[in-house]
């Protein structure tokens, strides 16, 4: 499982949240035509659910920051294993000296061999002219 998968994980988990926005007035006309074991009954049953869904959320936390912390780690505290690969990739776009270029690196360097040859050409040409108008 890579990286993307992971955090996406709860993301196709996830159950969709049904809402209902419901005023006072109604939970209170509701609870009015209820009986007391009725309301007790459901008093229960929400303080029920709240905890679970207490419970689920610190779950949750919990299970990303433990990720999260790992990740910190490998990226700040051990990076001395990928530090010299990562400098030598910033500066060469390499990871090592042993690596072969890339097209688009030996494009490059033909690409400024080029722009050095058309300057020193037309350097000689300037050279040539005035030499000869001389």
């Amino acid at each position: 499982m890579n990286f993307h998968e992971a955090a996406n994980m709860g993301k196709r988990n996830a159950k969709p949240v049904q809402e209902q926005v419901v005023s006072h007035e109604q939970v209170l006309q509701q609870i009015s035509s209820m009986s007391n074991d009725t309301v007790a009954d459901a008093v229960k049953w929400a303080l029920a659910e709240i905890k679970k869904a207490n419970d689920s959320k610190a779950f949750t936390y919990q299970w990303y920051a433990e990720r999260w912390e790992r990740l910190r780690e490998l990226i700040h505290d051990n990076a001395l294993h990928i530090e010299d690969e990562a400098c030598c990739i910033m500066a060469n776009g390499t990871a090592s000296a042993g690596e072969p270029p890339t097209y688009a690196q030996q494009m490059n360097g033909l690409r400024h061999e080029f722009d050095v040859l058309r300057k020193e050409n037309a350097a000689l040409k300037a050279e040539l002219a005035a030499a000869r108008g001389a």
